[in-house]
Protein backbone atom coordinates (compact mmCIF):
# COMPACT_ATOMS: atom_id res chain seq x y z
CA UNK A 1 0.00 0.00 0.00
CA UNK A 2 1.25 3.45 -0.97
CA UNK A 3 1.35 5.98 1.86
CA UNK A 4 -0.35 9.24 1.02
CA UNK A 5 1.28 11.26 3.80
CA UNK A 6 3.89 11.06 6.56
CA UNK A 7 4.10 12.92 9.89
CA UNK A 8 7.16 14.02 11.85
CA UNK A 9 6.52 15.27 15.39
CA UNK A 10 9.05 16.80 17.80
CA UNK A 11 8.85 19.14 20.82
CA UNK A 12 8.75 22.34 18.77
CA UNK A 13 7.05 21.47 15.49
CA UNK A 14 4.89 19.06 13.49
CA UNK A 15 5.63 18.54 9.81
CA UNK A 16 3.26 16.66 7.51
CA UNK A 17 4.26 15.66 3.98
CA UNK A 18 2.02 14.28 1.32
CA UNK A 19 -1.59 14.51 0.10
CA UNK A 20 -4.32 15.22 2.64
CA UNK A 21 -8.01 15.67 2.29
CA UNK A 22 -9.53 18.83 3.72
CA UNK A 23 -11.23 16.81 6.43
CA UNK A 24 -7.92 15.11 7.38
CA UNK A 25 -6.25 18.51 7.43
CA UNK A 26 -8.87 19.95 9.82
CA UNK A 27 -8.64 16.86 12.00
CA UNK A 28 -4.84 17.23 12.26
CA UNK A 29 -5.15 20.97 12.96
CA UNK A 30 -7.72 20.41 15.75
CA UNK A 31 -5.73 17.55 17.28
CA UNK A 32 -2.41 19.40 17.35
CA UNK A 33 -4.10 22.65 18.46
CA UNK A 34 -5.24 20.78 21.57
CA UNK A 35 -1.66 19.50 22.07
CA UNK A 36 -0.35 23.10 22.17
CA UNK A 37 0.83 23.79 18.63
CA UNK A 38 -0.26 27.38 18.03
CA UNK A 39 0.92 28.54 14.60
CA UNK A 40 0.75 27.28 11.05
CA UNK A 41 3.25 28.47 8.43
CA UNK A 42 3.90 27.78 4.80
CA UNK A 43 5.36 24.44 3.87
CA UNK A 44 8.83 23.77 5.16
CA UNK A 45 11.19 21.65 3.03
CA UNK A 46 8.35 20.85 0.61
CA UNK A 47 6.00 19.92 3.45
CA UNK A 48 2.25 20.25 3.17
CA UNK A 49 1.68 21.49 6.73
CA UNK A 50 4.16 22.96 9.17
CA UNK A 51 2.89 23.71 12.69
CA UNK A 52 4.83 25.16 15.59
CA UNK A 53 4.17 25.14 19.31
CA UNK A 54 5.02 28.82 19.58
CA UNK A 55 2.76 31.52 18.24
CA UNK A 56 4.02 33.73 15.44
CA UNK A 57 4.71 36.52 17.94
CA UNK A 58 6.68 34.13 20.15
CA UNK A 59 8.62 32.86 17.17
CA UNK A 60 9.40 36.43 16.07
CA UNK A 61 10.40 37.32 19.64
CA UNK A 62 12.66 34.27 19.76
CA UNK A 63 14.27 35.37 16.49
CA UNK A 64 14.74 38.91 17.84
CA UNK A 65 16.27 37.54 21.06
CA UNK A 66 18.60 35.27 19.10
CA UNK A 67 19.63 38.19 16.88
CA UNK A 68 20.15 40.37 19.96
CA UNK A 69 22.29 37.69 21.60
CA UNK A 70 24.32 37.30 18.41
CA UNK A 71 24.75 41.07 18.15
CA UNK A 72 25.88 41.28 21.79
CA UNK A 73 28.39 38.49 21.22
CA UNK A 74 29.63 40.26 18.08
CA UNK A 75 30.19 43.52 19.97
CA UNK A 76 31.74 41.73 22.94
CA UNK A 77 34.17 40.00 20.59
CA UNK A 78 34.82 43.31 18.84
CA UNK A 79 35.46 44.97 22.23
CA UNK A 80 37.82 42.18 23.30
CA UNK A 81 39.69 42.41 20.00
CA UNK A 82 39.93 46.19 20.40
CA UNK A 83 41.34 45.80 23.91
CA UNK A 84 43.94 43.37 22.61
CA UNK A 85 44.86 45.73 19.77
CA UNK A 86 45.14 48.62 22.26
CA UNK A 87 47.46 46.56 24.49
CA UNK A 88 49.58 45.69 21.47
CA UNK A 89 49.65 49.33 20.36
CA UNK A 90 50.65 50.44 23.88
CA UNK A 91 53.54 47.96 23.82
CA UNK A 92 54.52 49.17 20.36
CA UNK A 93 54.40 52.80 21.53
CA UNK A 94 56.60 51.99 24.54
CA UNK A 95 59.05 50.22 22.25
CA UNK A 96 59.09 53.20 19.89
CA UNK A 97 59.59 55.64 22.77
CA UNK A 98 62.54 53.59 24.02
CA UNK A 99 63.95 53.41 20.50
CA UNK A 100 63.62 57.20 20.13
CA UNK A 101 65.34 57.73 23.49
CA UNK A 102 68.15 55.38 22.46
CA UNK A 103 68.53 57.16 19.13
CA UNK A 104 68.57 60.56 20.83
CA UNK A 105 71.20 59.35 23.32
CA UNK A 106 73.30 57.97 20.47
CA UNK A 107 72.86 61.23 18.57
CA UNK A 108 73.99 63.25 21.61
CA UNK A 109 77.05 61.02 21.98
CA UNK A 110 77.84 61.46 18.28
CA UNK A 111 77.41 65.24 18.55
CA UNK A 112 79.70 65.35 21.61
CA UNK A 113 82.31 63.24 19.80
CA UNK A 114 82.06 65.46 16.71
CA UNK A 115 82.43 68.57 18.92
CA UNK A 116 85.55 67.11 20.58
CA UNK A 117 87.02 66.22 17.22
CA UNK A 118 86.20 69.71 15.89
CA UNK A 119 87.86 71.28 18.94
CA UNK A 120 90.95 69.12 18.43
CA UNK A 121 91.01 70.00 14.74
CA UNK A 122 90.66 73.71 15.57
CA UNK A 123 93.50 73.43 18.13
CA UNK A 124 95.69 71.58 15.61
CA UNK A 125 95.05 74.31 13.03
CA UNK A 126 95.94 76.99 15.58
CA UNK A 127 99.16 75.17 16.50
CA UNK A 128 100.01 74.80 12.82
CA UNK A 129 99.32 78.50 12.20
CA UNK A 130 101.44 79.47 15.25
CA UNK A 131 104.25 77.19 14.12
CA UNK A 132 104.45 79.21 10.90
CA UNK A 133 104.05 82.65 12.55
CA UNK A 134 107.48 84.34 12.92
CA UNK A 135 106.47 86.22 16.11
CA UNK A 136 105.36 82.96 17.77
CA UNK A 137 108.55 81.19 16.66
CA UNK A 138 110.66 83.99 18.22
CA UNK A 139 108.64 83.86 21.48
CA UNK A 140 109.15 80.11 21.73
CA UNK A 141 112.88 80.47 21.10
CA UNK A 142 113.13 83.19 23.76
CA UNK A 143 111.19 81.04 26.20
CA UNK A 144 113.53 78.11 25.65
CA UNK A 145 116.55 80.40 26.12
CA UNK A 146 115.40 81.73 29.50
CA UNK A 147 116.95 80.63 32.77
CA UNK A 148 114.05 78.95 34.50
CA UNK A 149 116.01 77.35 37.32
CA UNK A 150 115.07 78.52 40.82
CA UNK A 151 117.81 80.66 42.45
CA UNK A 152 118.29 82.49 45.74
CA UNK A 153 117.17 86.12 46.00
CA UNK A 154 119.69 88.88 45.39
CA UNK A 155 120.27 91.60 48.02
CA UNK A 156 118.26 94.05 45.96
CA UNK A 157 115.35 91.65 45.83
CA UNK A 158 115.62 91.04 49.60
CA UNK A 159 115.28 94.76 50.31
CA UNK A 160 112.31 95.13 47.99
CA UNK A 161 108.65 95.60 48.88
CA UNK A 162 107.74 91.97 48.20
CA UNK A 163 110.26 90.68 50.75
CA UNK A 164 109.09 93.25 53.33
CA UNK A 165 105.55 92.03 52.86
CA UNK A 166 106.71 88.45 53.43
CA UNK A 167 108.47 89.49 56.65
CA UNK A 168 105.34 91.31 57.85
CA UNK A 169 103.35 88.19 57.24
CA UNK A 170 105.81 86.20 59.40
CA UNK A 171 105.87 88.77 62.22
CA UNK A 172 102.11 89.36 62.15
CA UNK A 173 101.29 88.53 65.82
CA UNK A 174 104.10 90.77 67.21
CA UNK A 175 103.27 93.96 65.30
CA UNK A 176 99.59 94.09 66.37
CA UNK A 177 98.86 95.76 69.73
CA UNK A 178 97.20 93.75 72.45
CA UNK A 179 93.46 93.97 73.00
CA UNK A 180 93.92 96.00 76.21
CA UNK A 181 96.15 98.48 74.40
CA UNK A 182 93.55 98.84 71.63
CA UNK A 183 90.78 99.56 74.21
CA UNK A 184 92.99 102.17 75.95
CA UNK A 185 93.76 103.85 72.65
CA UNK A 186 90.09 103.92 71.79
CA UNK A 187 89.16 105.53 75.15
CA UNK A 188 91.83 108.17 74.71
CA UNK A 189 90.56 108.97 71.21
CA UNK A 190 86.98 109.38 72.40
CA UNK A 191 87.85 111.47 75.44
CA UNK A 192 89.72 114.09 73.44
Amino acid sequence: MDERYSIEVNDDAVVIWGDLSIEETFDFLNFFDKKGYKSLTHGYENSTIYMRRKSIEQAEEAVRIAEHVNTEKFYENLYDESKERIKKLEKDILSLEQLIKDLMTDEKKKQARIQRENDELHRARQIQALSQDPVAIKAIQDFHGMDRISRPMTEEEKGGAFNQLLNLKKDYPDILPSVEQMIKDHKNDTST
